[in-house]
């Protein structure tokens, strides 16, 4: 209608910035009118003139408590939500072409054609950073929720600085000038869009050369669709390798815990045998000393003396035989607790690398049930309607 028609008008080239509810949404442009308009009740609330000349930046606090204006002489101004100026800031040297808020609404984020990067205190109305962000005028500004401001210049540079303002990372020798950045939600990735409407994804710990680059229009129903498809068939592919490995390494890990049972076993029997070989060997020592001290207590003659040393030699015969028993005993059982302790060794290990077809299997059947879900989705759209 004819209000719509003149938000539009006003807003011509400069999208409005919407609070997080969209209950009221900011405009500004060549009139230096800053105006509000409550879409609740679809009318204008707030129409103010304070800029000095065309308003070419807006920005909405998180908290949908204000609005910040830039235009094209360098001047910013804070407003709340029912149009009381709560600031106005004068240090750029040029036209603000951005303007962002940090996640708490505590800071204000504002850049110029200037090549500052300006961090405004809206606590105390001052300036809390002032960078010298590029050597030319910037061109998109970004401020993340953890706290990571992104710029980009028409020295065809983007840099990413941290919550203290330090740089973090540069990308350098772009082929086009940047018109909007992005941090992903994570923070690790970084997505740019040039002049000519290509969009490129970077990962952020490096500036190399883009992961990929991004249709920066919406694929058609049948291009979605065979992706989907394509995307399922993949994941389904992933997810046959994954159960494979993980079976393999299953079985590697059931196979090692039965060989480990096994040495336990013969451990534990190696080590009764032992033990009942050691009482018989003690107490074949005290026979022997009692019959070596009857012959030579004996008082009864040779026949005597002979009647005992017999029994006194098949007796340190029979020791004898146990000790040796005893000596290969112990060797095997200080064989089987090395081979115990390198099987568990190797059990330990293997049961980390079990880990990782898990992990991998788990993460694709998750892809693959969401793929599934945008797949009837979409399939769903693209049905002919009766």
């Amino acid at each position: 209608h004819e209000q719509g028609g003149e938000r539009q008008k006003e807003g011509a080239g400069l999208g409005p910035a919407g609070t997080p509810d969209l209950s009221f949404a900011a405009f500004g442009g060549p009139s230096r009118l800053f105006k509000v308009w409550n879409t609740r009740e679809d009318q204008q609330s707030i129409s103010l003139k304070k800029h000095t000349d065309w308003i070419t930046a807006l920005a909405a606090s998180p908290d949908g408590k204000y609005f910040a204006s830039g235009d094209r002489n360098g001047g910013i101004h804070v407003w709340d939500i029912k149009g009381n100026e709560i600031h106005a800031f004068r240090e750029h040297q040029g036209s603000i072409t951005a303007l962002a808020f940090r996640a708490d609404s505590a800071l204000l984020a504002s850049t110029s054609e200037d090549g500052q990067l300006i961090i405004w205190n809206l606590t105390k109305g001052s300036v809390a950073k002032k960078v010298k962000a590029h050597n030319k005028g910037v061109t998109a500004l970004h401020y993340h929720r953890n706290g990571h401001l992104v710029t980009a210049g028409r020295d065809r540079i983007v840099k990413i600085f941290k919550p203290d303002f330090n740089p973090k990372t540069t990308f350098k020798n772009l082929p086009e000038t940047i018109t909007a950045v992005a941090l992903a939600q994570d923070g690790k990735h970084l997505f740019l869009a040039d002049f000519h409407g290509e969009v490129f994804a970077y990962d952020v710990t490096s500036n190399k050369a883009p992961l990929t680059t991004l249709e920066s229009n919406p694929p058609s129903l049948a291009n979605r669709l065979s992706y989907l498809q394509q995307e399922l068939t993949r994941q389904t592919k992933k997810i046959t390798l994954a159960e494979q490995s993980l079976t393999k390494a299953s079985q590697s890990h059931e196979t090692l815990t039965q060989r480990i049972t096994g040495t336990r076993q013969a451990l534990t029997k190696n080590q009764k045998s032992l033990t009942e070989l050691k009482t018989q060997n003690k107490a074949d020592t005290q026979n022997l000393k009692v019959l070596a001290h009857k012959i030579k207590q004996s008082k009864k003659g040779a026949q005597a003396d002979k009647k005992l040393k017999t029994p006194h030699q098949k007796l340190a015969t029979a020791k004898a035989n146990f000790q040796q028993q005893e000596d290969e005993l112990e060797a095997l059982i200080s064989t089987g607790k090395e081979s115990l302790q390198k099987l568990e060794t190797e059990l330990s290990t293997l049961a980390k690398k079990i880990i990782v077809p898990q992990k991998i299997l788990a993460e694709a059947l998750a892809a693959q049930s969401k793929l599934q879900e945008d797949l009837d989705y979409w399939s769903q759209i693209a049905k002919p309607k009766p």
